[in-house]
């Protein structure tokens, strides 16, 4: 498990293995912990923690932090279906829905159990400030193309690799789109949204390199150890 964060200069990655405990389900906990005590040094206060509903972690930021604990609303809802603002529904009197209007006493009574036993029932106060972690989600896209899941890195591999995928993130989130396409699926509700097509990734690796081979060569010229370097990081999941 890693946690990772970018406060305004440096990024830092905390690295749990089970190293720290043999445990890996209690790893985001320790993680957690270590997030919150590095950034109570830089003196940085949190004002609301959303998460993907751990309750180990519910239970540390109610009572260990001064933080507002709320859980993502959309691995509470992904399986439930939500009809969009744009939707046909919305504006065609003559809409007919395709999923069939509950009618029978007892498919009533079932719905109704499934709404009352779900998370967002039960523990609204969760979920009351309606926050998701799409952020996360998305930076988690990024960090699989340095870091295989399958591979077990060191620390000094794993924190070169996440500050990779940090400055490859950034660099690309929340990037315009040039166009909508609208394929209309009438069996899949989300394609009434349309599919934004975005602009291309920028990848900028030359200056990257060339600004570390640079330092390093400066560093170890300065210590007489090296004359020359070339320094290369290809991506886990690359080809070549």
């Amino acid at each position: 498990m890693q946690v990772l964060l970018r406060l305004v200069r440096k990024p830092t990655c905390q690295h749990v293995t089970k190293a720290d405990d043999v445990v890996s389900q209690r790893h985001e906990r320790i993680g957690t912990d270590r997030v919150y005590t590095y950034l109570a040094e830089k003196e940085v206060a949190v004002g609301v923690h959303c998460h993907d509903r751990n309750l180990s972690i519910n239970k540390y930021i109610r009572e260990e932090t001064d933080a507002i604990n709320q859980n993502d609303t959309w691995h509470c809802v992904k399986a439930a279906f939500v009809c969009d603002p744009f939707s046909r529904c919305r504006y065609d009197k003559n809409y007919e829905p395709s999923r069939i209007v509950l009618s029978h006493p007892v498919a009533e009574k079932l719905l109704l159990g499934v709404l009352l036993n779900s998370n967002i029932f039960k523990y609204p106060q969760d979920y009351v400030l309606g926050k998701d972690t799409l952020y996360v989600e998305n930076f988690n896209n990024a960090i699989n193309i340095y870091q295989d899941k399958c591979i077990a890195f060191c620390d000094k591999q794993n924190n070169a690799r996440s500050n990779l995928a940090v400055w490859k993130w950034n660099e690309n989130v929340d990037k315009d789109f040039t166009s909508i396409s609208n394929p209309r699926n009438s069996r899949t509700s989300k394609s009434v949204r349309g599919k934004k097509n975005y602009k291309e990734k920028h990848l900028n690796f030359e200056e990257i390199y060339g600004k570390l081979s640079s330092m390093l060569y400066i560093q170890g010229k300065e210590s007489g150890g090296i004359n020359s370097l070339i320094f290369i990081i290809i991506p886990s999941n690359s080809h070549i």
